[in-house]
C-alpha cells in the first residue's frame, strides 16, 4: 500500500514511483503490475483504523462471503441462470462497530460522499 499526499495527478507519479522503488526489490525482482485498487473516504479511514489497531477492524468474513456469492452468481450467469450449493460459504461471523462496516449498532455515521 502506498498512501500520496495532494492532488493524484499533480503527486501522484512521485507516490508511485516510491511504491515500486520497493516493489522491485523483492525476492526475483520486478514481475509485473496485476491489479489496481484506490481507496478513498471511508476506505481510507478504514485502512488506518486497521493499520492503528494491528488487525483487522472489520469482519474479514465478509470479504470472503460477498467474493464468494459474486463468484457463484458469475458462474450462474455464465452457464445461464440457475442455483448452486455453496456449502463453503457456511461462515458465520459478527458484525463490526465500525461505520463502514454497515452496522446497524455503529455508534460512527459515514456521511455520503
Amino acid at each position: 500500500m502506498t498512501v500520496g499526499y495532494g492532488p493524484l495527478e499533480d503527486y501522484g507519479f512521485h507516490a508511485l514511483e516510491a511504491h515500486q522503488s520497493m516493489l522491485e526489490r523483492r525476492r526475483g525482482g520486478e514481475s509485473g503490475v496485476s491489479e489496481v485498487s484506490v481507496s478513498v473516504g471511508a476506505g481510507i479511514r478504514g485502512a488506518e483504523a486497521t493499520m492503528r489497531a494491528g488487525r483487522a477492524v472489520y469482519p474479514v468474513e465478509r470479504t470472503l462471503l460477498t467474493t464468494g456469492v459474486l463468484d457463484r452468481c458469475m458462474q450462474l450467469l455464465a452457464a445461464g441462470g440457475g442455483r448452486m450449493a455453496t456449502p463453503e460459504l457456511s461462515v458465520a461471523y459478527a458484525g463490526g462497530d465500525w461505520a463502514f462496516a454497515n452496522h446497524p449498532k455503529s455508534r460512527l455515521q459515514v456521511p455520503y460522499e
